[in-house]
C-alpha cells in the first residue's frame, strides 16, 4: 500500500508520539442508505442553470465517478430550474459496478433512489460529441480539449439557461513530480503516475494517460459562457492556475487547495441547496458547493473556496512588486524560515501565499498588499484541519532540486512566470541561501547495510519541511538524504523512523556536501529515549552520530545550522 505523510503534524503528536501513517485519499461523502430524496419547492430560483458536469472516470477514480452520479440522481430536479448534464467516460478494469459497461456515455441527470445503478436518461448527440444513447465502448478521449468544448456546445445547444457551470472531475496535478505511484492504490484526486509533467487536470488512461493542460484548458472554455468553473481535483486553487483562466469569461472558480479524498465533492448536498436558493446568482451555488464538501465530508485536512477572477490581474501585480522587494531585501534566511513555518498544502511544493506574505507584512514592501488582495480575491473560503488556510496556493519548492518540474517553472507552459518575478524571486533565493546535507549511511554494525531508515525535518514549531525515504530503491540504496536550504542559527528537529521494520544500526551526518563513514557499532538491544523533543539528541554539525532503530523506533535528532 502507499503510504504519505501529513503535511502539518501538531507539534506534540510530531515529537511525543510516533506518527500514524494514513493512505492518501480514503473518506467518503455524505453517507445515505438510498432511501433519502431530496427535494426543492419547485420553485425555480432567479436564474436557471445548466450544470455540465465532466467526469473523467477513465482511471482508477472510476468506482467514485459512479457513485458521484448516484449521489445526483438522489436530488429531485423536476421543475427546480436546474439541468445537469454528465459526460462520464469509464475505464476497463478498476470497477465492475452497474452493469460493468466501457466507454464514453452521456446523460441527464434524473431522480431516483437506487445508488447502485445509474437510471437517468441515457442522452444521443450525433453534431458535437457523436455519441449514441444505446452502444457501448464509444470512447471519448477526456484528455482532449476538444471534448470539452464538444460538450459545452451539445449542453448549451439542447439545454439552454440563464447561467452556466462547468466541473472538471478527475485527478488534479500541480508542479509536481510526475509520481511514482501505483494506480491500483492511489484513492485521492492527485495526479495518478505518468510521465508528463506540468500542472494538469483530468487524466484518461484508455487515451494513452492523455490530460488537460492548464492552456488546454483555458482555450476549452474560453470566451463558451460560462459562468462559474469548478474543479473537483485536488491542488487547483493556485494563484498560477487563476492567472491562466481569468479572461476567460467564467466569473468565479470553485478549486481546493489542498488535496481531495476520491469522493470528491458531496453532489447529493450541493444540488440541493441549490434548488433551494432563490438568489441563485454565480456565487450563491458556488457557496453550494464549498458548504456541501465541508460540512459533509468526513475527512479532515480539507479546503475548498470561491475565486472572483476579476481580482487575479490586481493580485498577480501585488505579487510582482512584493516579489521584487523580496529580491532587494537579501534576507534569504528570513525566507527561510518564513518559507518553512508557511502552510505547505499536502505535503506538496505549493504554500499559502496569503500566510507567507503576512509573516512578512512589517519587513518587506508590498507584502501587505498581497495579504489585502488575496483576501479580495478570495471570496469564500472554509477549510477544516487548518489553521492558516486562506484559500489560494503559490509554487515554492523547498529547493529546486526538490522538484523535477522546477526547471519547467516558465512561460513556456503557463503564463503566470511570464507576467510575474515570482520565479526570479525563487532563482535569486535558491542562489542566495546555504544548502545543507542531512544523510544517514551504514556504519559497522552487523547487518547495517540492510537497514531501512525514513527521515524527515521540521521547523523548530513542528511544521513538516520535508522528507526522503531511499536514496536508491532501485539500487537497494535504503538510507536517507536530504538536500535542502536551512537558515544560520536556527533549529530543526529531524525523525529518523522505522517505517518499513527493516531495523538495525545506521549512522547519521549534517553538514554541507555529505559523505561520511563511521566504524561504531551501536549496541543491537538498544533502544534510546530520543523520541520526544525532551530527550531529542544533540547532532553537531559535521558529526558522524551512530543509532540503533528497533521496531516501531523513532529517533529525534535536534540540529542547529552554523
Amino acid at each position: 500500500m502507499f503510504f504519505k505523510l501529513k503535511n502539518l503534524i501538531s507539534f506534540s503528536l510530531l515529537f511525543a508520539t510516533l506518527a500514524v501513517f494514513a493512505s492518501c485519499g480514503g473518506g467518503s461523502g455524505d453517507e445515505d442508505d438510498g432511501t433519502v430524496t431530496y427535494t426543492g419547492d419547485k420553485t425555480p430560483g432567479d436564474y436557471t442553470w445548466t450544470i455540465m458536469v465532466y467526469l473523467d472516470g477513465d482511471n482508477n477514480l472510476e468506482e467514485a465517478a459512479l457513485v458521484d452520479i448516484n449521489e445526483m440522481e438522489l436530488v429531485s430536479l423536476t421543475d427546480e430550474g436546474v439541468n445537469v448534464i454528465v459526460l462520464v467516460d469509464r475505464h476497463s478494469s478498476y470497477s465492475t459496478a452497474d452493469g460493468d459497461w466501457e466507454g464514453t456515455r452521456l446523460y441527464h441527470i434524473t431522480q431516483d433512489s437506487n445508488t447502485s445503478t445509474i437510471n437517468s436518461t441515457r442522452l444521443a448527440d450525433s453534431t458535437y460529441l457523436h455519441l449514441t444513447d444505446t452502444g457501448d465502448n464509444e470512447e471519448l478521449n477526456m484528455g482532449d480539449p476538444d471534448t470539452v468544448t464538444d460538450f459545452i456546445d451539445f449542453c448549451k445547444t439542447n439545454y439552454s439557461a440563464d447561467k452556466y457551470a462547468f466541473i472538471f472531475w478527475n485527478h488534479g496535478g500541480g508542479w509536481r513530480s510526475a509520481a511514482s505511484l501505483s494506480k491500483s492504490t492511489i484513492t485521492s484526486k492527485k495526479i495518478p503516475g505518468s510521465g508528463t509533467i506540468n500542472k494538469a487536470v483530468c487524466w484518461d488512461e484508455t487515451s494513452s494517460n492523455n490530460c488537460l493542460y492548464m492552456s488546454e484548458v483555458q482555450s476549452a472554455i474560453n470566451g463558451k459562457g460560462i459562468n462559474v468553473l469548478g474543479f473537483d481535483a485536488c491542488l487547483m486553487s493556485m494563484v498560477e492556475v487563476m492567472y491562466q483562466l481569468k479572461d476567460t469569461g467564467p466569473s468565479h472558480v470553485i478549486a481546493s487547495s489542498a488535496t481531495e479524498p476520491g469522493s470528491g465533492w458531496v453532489y447529493n448536498r450541493f444540488l440541493h441547496q441549490v434548488i433551494n436558493l432563490t438568489d441563485n446568482s454565480e456565487l450563491n451555488v458556488s457557496k453550494c458547493a464549498v458548504d456541501a464538501y465541508i460540512d459533509y465530508t468526513s475527512v479532515d485536512e480539507i479546503t475548498l473556496s470561491v475565486i472572483e477572477l476579476s481580482k487575479i490581474s490586481i493580485l498577480a501585480s501585488a505579487i510582482n512588486t512584493f516579489a521584487t522587494n523580496l529580491i532587494n531585501a537579501d534576507a534569504h534566511d528570513d525566507i527561510c524560515d518564513a518559507r518553512y513555518t508557511t502552510l505547505s498544502y499536502s505535503g506538496e511544493p505549493f504554500i499559502d501565499i496569503y500566510h507567507f506574505a503576512d509573516k512578512f507584512t512589517g519587513s518587506v514592501g508590498g507584502a501587505a498588499t498581497v495579504v489585502a488582495t488575496v483576501n479580495s480575491a478570495v471570496v469564500y473560503h472554509r477549510d477544516r484541519g487548518y489553521t492558516d488556510a486562506h484559500g489560494l496556493s503559490i509554487y515554492f519548492p523547498v529547493y529546486s532540486t526538490m522538484d523535477s518540474e522546477y526547471t519547467c517553472y516558465t512561460s513556456a507552459y503557463i503564463d503566470f512566470p511570464g507576467a510575474v518575478q515570482w520565479d526570479e524571486f525563487l532563482a535569486d533565493y535558491y542562489s542566495d541561501v546555504t544548502v545543507y546535507t542531512i544523510e544517514t549511511f551504514p556504519n559497522g554494525g552487523a547487518g547495517s547495510s540492510n537497514t531501512d531508515t525514513y527521515i524527515e525535518i521540521y521547523s523548530s514549531d513542528g511544521t513538516y519541511i520535508a522528507a526522503n525515504d531511499d536514496i536508491d530503491y532501485d539500487g537497494g540504496d535504503y538510507f536517507s538524504k536530504l538536500t535542502l536550504p536551512l537558515a544560520s542559527g536556527s533549529t530543526y528537529y529531524i525523525r529518523s523512523i522505522d517505517a518499513w521494520g527493516y531495523t538495525g544500526p545506521y549512522s547519521i551526518l549534517f553538514n554541507i556536501g555529505g559523505t561520511g563513514s563511521s566504524a561504531g557499532t551501536p549496541a543491537t538491544s538498544a533502544y534510546e529515549s530520543n523520541n520526544t523533543v525532551a530527550t531529542a539528541t544533540t547532532l553537531p554539525y559535521n558529526t558522524v552520530q551512530d543509532h540503533y532503530l528497533t521496531s516501531g523506533d523513532i529517533d529525534i535528532l535536534e540540529i542547529t545550522s552554523p
